[in-house]
């Protein structure tokens, strides 16, 4: 090595050794990006370059102002331009650290220092870097106070923008100066900006013209309508006279939104021309461009200004032509597919522009997009086709738009997704008679759905509970219902679910009429408890659990109050989670039902006469309010939240007792005169008002929402206390978790019971009965963790089932009722207990 060296010769570099690139472990994330980030290997830079903002908000103001930015100074001038480009991206990271941490010296920090590198970055040769560095350009102004808006950030794009060497730099001006309008403000824009723009638009170089005819659309929004008509409209009339094409591209690309920043009159007699001139330009590029911005174009416009000459390029774009014969390679689309594809997406917009009047003028044109052979141009029109029956009326969507709604129905995959989606709104706007004439298609389009079409299934089955309301009752009974009961039995979760919620609409329609329809729905619905498919009998319990909420309670304490009962013993433990959930829900909302009317008869104006005081726990340290005349909450919200507080001894996440430390502590409500609440953490004691305990409780969990108030008759039906009491003794620990008892989870969690399924919502037939042995694996009464000797006894708490329609909610309100991730569970044994599965009401 010693003699290689020798024979190097002097003016030759020496490449990194191994060493060089070794990084030394002991170093924290600040001290590497301190010391390497100064490193003489440029790969060694980079890398540590991009940890900037992240280690700028773990380490907090000090460390960024002493020691971060000093580097950020050096690399400014970095040799490598893909250190510089990345140190461009960091530095809006770190401003908003500045900004968020530092306060006035932050603010300070963020004026003199990161502007000052922006400003350097800004001008760099490297067309990478000049972008980077404008976004967070664009990301600090908003952090800038008014006064420093014009002097520190302006100037700097002026600099660019009268640059007479370098037109990049001036291009750069033109974006910027678009892109900050809206952080500038109407009167700089309108002093400076409008100058700069009528100056950029006159310059010699067309790169500089096209980039000021790319962006002009943000700051004409901001000065207004009648600055925008007076001083950059004549620069953009300039441009669309371009002689370049290019240029003439570029106003065309635009046109939409000037158009918008202007008043109705102008549009028409300024904007409208220069689109007609688009159309005929001699460049395709240009007629292109115009072509494909006509229809958001004529939906600016009044309608009385969209005459048959006006609508006629609009018209053409999809031409009237049979599919092309011969042989085609797949990926070709048919002739004029581009356009058309563009026509179809801007076309509710005309029309709804137009209005229902004028649908003659419209009707070839959709007709010939509905059927044209290439599927994307179809699609925008399926998903449009209800609101293009909204603009036209019922007469006029029975003889056009039907035929082509039923024609999507039994389209591909991706048309008849829009179709089904809008399935119900379309119906809907139907005369009834035509609407009764038109319901087969329901039952046709569920046949045409291929097994694996479970998604379109699901679209289907998410309609249902509209279809319930816009139909007969016998219509409803003889032709909705059929159609709910298949999707009742569909072979994937996913599908029963969304329609078992979704059952109310459907029995309070047939019910309203005749009384034994609505039985033989309820029999036929309630013959799933006795089926011996657990799949069956957990859908079932699903619906029960929609049902609760939503029938009168005299209504479903008649017909399934019994089944209910039933189900909570049924063998699997997923179908008891189900309707243990569903009772400590009930059970919650009785006492918040009876709490409320406690905190409302103590929070009557009384005598003016000194009173007592709410206490409860969980106000952050240093916060106080004054004690003021009592009133009852001022909002729903508030009053609801105060009720779980009194509930709930823990809902603000304490351990019950009355004044511990930490957020702890039970509700105390008397009438007074003067109600507020007392909060002690620590030593440190608060007062707040009634609405700000309620407010905290909602800051504090603001994923969990109070019970619902429908489900408090449930708690005090005949059998439910005695079927919660069981369910919190229940041989299962995932049933007593879902009914509000504290469980003690062992070394392994168990095989949760799932409707969802393991292999996703095609493979989870026998998802439900999963958790049969589920007992097996998880700990007993007594907690010992069997396979784990020693294992630590974790206490979980209760959770609250989200909506059952959605698996994530499920998640979401788990984790948002307390119960705790998998680092909080058992830090001690992580490695050997696997994360507790977030949902806890047969959710997968």
């Amino acid at each position: 090595m010693a003699m290689m060296d020798e024979a190097r010769p002097e003016g030759e570099a020496r490449g990194p050794t191994f060493e060089d690139l070794t990084l030394d472990d002991t170093l924290n994330d600040l001290e590497r990006v301190e010391v390497y980030g100064d490193s003489h290997i440029a790969l060694q830079r980079l890398v540590h370059v991009r940890l900037l903002a992240e280690v700028a908000e773990t380490y907090g103001f000090e460390a960024t102002r002493d020691r971060l930015l000093p580097l950020v100074d050096k690399r400014v001038s970095d040799e490598e331009f893909v250190v510089r480009q990345n140190l461009a991206e960091q530095l809006r990271g770190v401003a908003r650290m500045l900004h968020e941490h530092g306060g006035d010296e932050g603010y300070s920090l963020i004026v003199e220092r990161v502007l000052r590198s922006l400003a350097r970055l800004v001008v760099d040769i490297q067309p990478e870097v000049r972008i980077a560095a404008g976004e967070s350009l664009v990301t600090v102004a908003a952090m800038l106070k008014p006064a420093d808006l014009g002097a520190r950030l302006l100037t700097i794009v002026v600099h660019l923008a009268h640059n007479d060497e370098a037109e990049d730099m001036r291009m750069t001006a033109a974006v910027l100066l678009n892109e900050l309008a809206v952080s500038l403000g109407p009167e700089l824009c309108e002093q400076f900006v409008c100058s700069e723009l009528e100056h950029l638009a006159r310059d010699p170089v067309f790169r500089v013209r096209k980039a000021t005819a790319l962006n002009i659309d943000a700051v004409c929004r901001v000065v207004g309508p009648a600055v925008a008509a007076a001083r950059l409209l004549p620069s953009f009339l300039l441009l669309a006279d371009d002689d370049i094409w290019g240029v003439r591209k570029a106003c065309a690309e635009s046109l939409v939104c000037v158009s918008k920043a202007l008043v109705p009159e102008v549009r028409v007699a300024k904007v409208l021309p220069l689109m007609q001139s688009f159309l005929r330009d001699a460049s395709r590029w240009v007629r292109n461009s115009a072509y494909q911005h006509l229809g958001p174009f004529l939906a600016t416009l009044p309608p009385a200004a969209i005459t048959p000459a006006v609508l006629a390029p609009f018209i053409a774009m999809a031409p009237r032509v049979d599919p092309p014969r011969g042989t085609m390679p797949a990926s070709t689309p048919p002739p004029d597919a581009e356009l058309s594809i563009f026509c179809a997406f801007s076309f509710p917009a005309v029309a709804f522009t137009l209005g229902g009047a004028r649908w003659d003028e419209l009707r070839s044109l959709f007709l010939v997009l509905a059927r044209h052979p290439e599927k994307k141009v179809r699609r925008p029109i399926s998903y449009a086709l209800h609101d293009i029956a909204r603009v036209v009326g019922p007469d006029l969507t029975f003889r056009d738009l039907f035929p082509v709604f039923d024609l999507f129905c039994r389209d591909v995959d991706d048309v008849r997704r829009g179709v089904i989606r809008g399935m119900a709104p379309f119906l809907a706007s139907l005369h009834p008679a035509d609407r009764e004439a038109c319901v087969p298609v329901l039952r046709e389009t569920l046949d045409s759905v291929p097994a694996r079409g479970w998604r379109l299934r699901r679209l289907l089955a998410r309609q249902m509970h509209s279809l319930a309301r816009i139909f007969s009752p016998m219509m409803v009974f003889a032709q909705v219902r059929p159609v709910a009961e298949s999707l009742l039995k569909d072979e994937v979760a996913a599908v029963r679910n969304a329609v078992a919620v979704r059952l109310a609409p459907l029995l309070e329609t047939v019910g309203a009429a005749s009384l034994v329809l609505r039985e033989d729905i309820e029999a036929s619905l309630l013959s799933g408890a006795t089926s011996g498919n657990a799949s069956t009998r957990l859908t079932l319990a699903r619906a029960l659990e929609a049902l609760a909420a939503e029938l009168p309670p005299e209504d479903f304490l008649g017909s399934f109050l019994a089944t209910l009962k039933r189900l909570g013993r049924d063998p699997v433990p997923g179908v008891r989670r189900r309707v243990a959930a569903l009772a400590r829900r009930a059970a919650e909302a009785a006492a918040s039902a009876k709490a409320a009317a406690a905190a409302s008869d103590a929070l009557k104006p009384a005598a003016p006469a000194a009173g007592s005081a709410v206490s409860t726990a969980g106000a952050s340290a240093g916060a106080s309010a004054a004690a003021g005349p009592a009133s009852a909450t001022s909002s729903p919200e508030a009053a609801a939240a105060l009720a779980v507080c009194a509930s709930e001894p823990s809902a603000l996440g304490g351990s019950g007792g009355g004044g511990g430390g930490g957020k702890a502590g039970a509700i105390a409500v008397s009438g007074a005169s003067e109600a507020t609440t007392s909060s002690v953490r620590g030593a440190d004691a608060v007062t707040m008002s009634t609405d700000d305990t309620a407010a905290l409780f909602l800051i504090e969990n603001p994923d969990r929402a109070p019970p619902t108030p429908a489900l408090a008759y449930l708690a005090d039906a005949p059998g439910m206390a005695e079927l919660l009491a069981q369910l919190r003794r229940d041989a299962d620990a995932e049933v007593r978790l879902a009914a509000g008892e504290e469980v003690v989870v062992g070394a392994r969690r168990g095989a949760v019971g799932s409707d969802e399924g393991r292999g996703g919502p095609e493979h989870d037939e026998q998802g439900a009965a999963s958790g049969a042995g589920s007992e097996s694996m998880l700990a007993g009464e007594s907690g010992e963790a069997p396979g784990v000797e020693g294992a630590p006894e974790v206490a979980v708490a209760p959770a609250v089932v989200g909506n059952p329609d959605d698996p994530d909610a499920f998640a979401d309100a788990a984790f948002a009722s307390g119960l705790p991730s998998s680092a909080a569970v058992a830090p001690a044994v992580s490695e050997a207990v696997p994360p507790i599965p977030p949902a806890v009401d047969g959710s997968a």
